[in-house]
């Protein structure tokens, strides 16, 4: 059985990486994949919420915050190690790969460690995190908060169209995400039926759109 999970695993990852490249793709692929790209657009919206819902939109900061640090552990501190599944480009060959700046096609016969070798394939950090935000913002901020997960479907597809990703990593990654988004939505629900000024505070919840 896990056999052929993996074969459909490799086979699918072949299918992103091979069968879908075209110059496109490999314009903006690497653009979504780059973290530093939304740093900005997430200072503005925590500005936003904040600026028009005061402590409400302190809570997010704070809850974005500790998402984060969570999922970024979880991943590379915990599953990571206890997997330590080899990333594609450092197991296999003919793969369509993006690294250093630069497209590479890897050679057919002979491996090479693209990335560092304690930099594992499983979960992937990027849909961890991306899906961990999509789940704990769209839980609290409603309206339009969903499309954050058009943006986080796309950040994961970019990891396996650059070759440093198996579907099966950024699946799993996408999954520990959108648990870790619901749990401190869940974890903040319950602590506000204790503290009355957090209740308060989430007593008219934001709705974006």
């Amino acid at each position: 059985m896990w056999e052929t999970i993996l074969l459909l695993d490799h086979h699918l990852f072949f299918m992103i990486n091979h069968d879908l490249v075209n110059p496109v793709f490999d314009r903006i692929m690497p653009i979504i994949s780059e973290p530093n790209w939304f740093i900005l657009p997430i200072i503005i919206l925590i500005y936003y919420c904040i600026k028009h819902y005061g402590r409400t939109g302190y809570i997010l900061l704070v809850l974005t915050v500790l998402a984060i640090i969570t999922s970024e552990t979880a991943t590379s501190r915990v599953f990571k190690p206890q997997l330590t599944r080899i990333r594609p480009c450092n197991q296999m060959g003919n793969v369509h790969l993006y690294v250093h700046d630069r497209w590479q096609w890897t050679p057919e016969h002979e491996i090479h460690a693209y990335k560092p070798a304690r930099s594992y394939s499983c979960p992937s950090a990027h849909a961890a995190n991306t899906f961990t935000l999509a789940t704990l913002w769209t839980v609290f901020l409603g309206g339009w908060a969903w499309l954050f997960f058009l943006l986080a479907v796309a950040v994961s597809f970019s990891r396996v169209y650059l070759g440093v990703h198996f579907p099966l990593d950024v699946i799993a990654g996408a999954l520990l995400g959108i648990y870790l988004g619901l749990f401190w939505n869940v974890l903040l629900r319950e602590l506000a039926t204790t503290w009355p000024w957090l209740k308060k505070s989430l007593g008219n919840p934001l709705e974006m759109g």
